[in-house]
């Protein structure tokens, strides 16, 4: 009875495998199905057993650990947060894709379907891009997107990001082709994501995502030659793109505009950038008011209020390493800091072409937090799909050219 119902648990982890590859395909297209997802995949994980394997696999990996951690310390934090106590959950069930992340962890063991899933993830990004194409030139009426922001279904805060790490991840695997018209396809695809992101789609955060894939890339292939190389891709491309693309000189001038007006104002005006110049500040000097513990988890309100009356100002700081300094003190921060190093670690352990994607997940994940509260919002399952593909301890996939 007994090894009948191991094979039995073992079929629904495959079955859950299914699914995480799902939400992987889903995460730069639908929220909805991304949610569906891996509530099927954590709902196989429940229901297969094998606690007792799936228990010394977190037990033995510092990445679910500090995730686990951080969770706590989250949830402690709703224990003296000023803030009423419904509320305070809401804010800290925001962090549920930390647990995500350590389900995905002791889930994702087998190499094929690891490598199922990233192939998912770029696949999403093919049909993203696809989307994103038709919308530019006015053929796909449908979405948030414009001819003149060609997002899709998802704000340019993610979508270029999303975009940039499929681009990057694809032209890893073209060094390990042997087909030239194979590797001549793969670029392709790097290059129209390129065009997408630097010529196609308003916001900042492109650029700067993609000039960070670039620079790894080319270190990560070449080592110290590749910072030669990545300067002669960066420097004419940064200039090609602001004398030819009107939304990197306008995301500019609009950059210019908030500096100014958050100099002149003292940061008591709304704008984009003086919104985080603001928000850095007074979650600052909410973190030296309370250092050690922080003012509580959700407590964004209350802890804003006596210091500013905008009204603006009573939300997420828009950077993840401020909002959990000023909600659970410098001891949470140390905990997210320490999660993604261990991450960062375990990337450099890792063999062939999966170090490199590992790499470029941590570095864009750590990035992308200081300029939003990827860990906060939904972006959040992102970072436990990649933590669970790359970090399971299992068996290592070569994450090869098949998808």
């Amino acid at each position: 009875m007994l090894p009948e119902w191991s094979r039995i648990g073992k079929r629904i982890d495959r079955a859950g495998e299914f699914f995480v590859a799902l939400g992987g395909f889903a995460i730069p297209l639908s929220t909805s199905l991304e949610g569906g997802a891996f509530f099927l995949a954590s709902t196989a994980w429940l229901v297969s057993g094998r606690y007792r394997e799936k228990l010394a696999r977190i037990q033995h990996n510092r990445i679910a650990q500090s995730a686990l951690l951080l969770f706590i310390a989250l949830g402690l934090g709703v224990l003296y947060s000023p803030t009423r106590w419904s509320e305070a959950m809401l804010h800290f069930l925001k962090y549920r894709d930390l647990v995500l992340g350590v389900i995905l962890l002791s889930l994702m063991t087998g190499s094929s379907w690891r490598q199922r899933a990233i192939n998912a993830f770029i696949l999403g990004n093919i049909v993203l891009l696809i989307l994103s194409y038709l919308t530019y030139f006015g053929l796909w009426p449908y979405g948030n997107g414009t001819p003149d922001n060609a997002i899709v279904f998802k704000s340019h805060l993610v979508h270029s990001p999303f975009v940039a790490l499929a681009a990057y991840i694809v032209a890893s695997k073209s060094f390990y082709l042997k087909k030239t018209w194979v590797r001549v396809v793969y670029w392709i695809f790097v290059a129209l994501s390129l065009y997408n992101i630097l010529f196609m789609v308003k916001g900042r955060i492109g650029f700067v995502v993609a000039g960070l894939l670039i620079f790894l890339f080319f270190f990560n292939r070449y080592k110290l030659r590749g910072v030669i190389y990545a300067g002669l891709i960066i420097v004419p491309l940064s200039l090609a793109t602001f004398y030819f693309s009107g939304t990197l000189r306008d995301g500019l001038q609009r950059a210019q505009q908030d500096l100014t007006s958050y100099e002149i104002s003292g940061g008591q005006e709304y704008s984009s950038l003086g919104y985080r110049l603001y928000m850095a500040e007074l979650s600052a000097r909410v973190m030296l008011e309370n250092p050690f513990l922080g003012a509580g988890t959700g407590s964004f309100k209350k802890a804003y209020s006596h210091l500013t009356d905008l009204e603006w100002t009573k939300y997420h700081p828009h950077n993840e390493y401020l909002g959990i300094g000023m909600q659970i003190g410098i001891f949470g921060l140390g905990i997210f800091i320490y999660l993604l190093y261990s991450q960062w670690r375990a990337s450099l352990r890792l063999p062939g072409i999966t170090r490199n994607i590992g790499i470029g997940f941590v570095a864009l994940y750590a990035f992308g937090s200081i300029l939003n509260p990827w860990m906060y919002d939904s972006t959040g399952a992102f970072w436990a799909f990649f933590t669970g593909v790359l970090f399971s301890g299992g068996e290592q996939p070569e994450i090869m050219e098949r998808i």
